[in-house]
């Protein structure tokens, strides 16, 4: 009797280790077939740089690769999808005063610039009235310092569509 009820707590501890230690290790199909019933993997999806991982550890399939969009003179290059960067903003290309990448005016530029006024939103205004609150005092400087400081324009002074 003593030999069945070693033979019992053998057969138990072996399965036991088999079930706790094997997982659904991706490393080994015999292991994976044999925890198939007790383990279903939940694969969470692939990101730009890893593929599809169950909390187990296992993976499936490739990582899907950053979706880049170049670089500007306001940012380094961006993955659309994660948002990682790499690298720096461009440096502007000003010709006559203005950016040929992104149409910032060149605030030390020699080129004359139109005085604008800027209100409390960050906008830029033609003139000293246009969305402005009476009791406001605007700001009054360049359009090349308002652009090159990142002020908006205003959609009425500028009609931009």
């Amino acid at each position: 009797m003593q030999k069945a009820v070693k033979t019992a707590l053998l057969l138990t501890a072996f399965f036991a280790v088999l079930f706790c230690f094997a997982g659904c290790s991706s490393d080994s199909t015999q292991a994976q077939s044999a925890v198939s019933d007790i383990h279903e993997h939940v694969f969470a999806p692939a990101d730009c740089e890893n593929p599809q991982r169950c909390n187990c550890g296992a993976t499936r399939g490739n990582a899907v690769g950053h979706s880049w969009e170049n670089a500007t003179c306001s940012s380094p290059k961006t993955c659309l999808a994660c948002e990682k960067t790499e690298g720096e903003p461009l440096p502007h290309d000003f010709v006559e005063g203005v950016c040929m990448r992104c149409d910032a005016y060149d605030p030390d530029s020699a080129v004359d610039s139109p005085l604008v006024w800027i209100s409390k939103d960050g906008k830029y205004h033609g003139n000293s009235t246009c969305g402005i609150a009476p009791d406001e005092e605007p700001l009054k400087t360049t359009l090349a310092k308002a652009r090159y400081n990142g002020h908006r324009p205003c959609e009425r002074c500028y009609c931009i569509p």
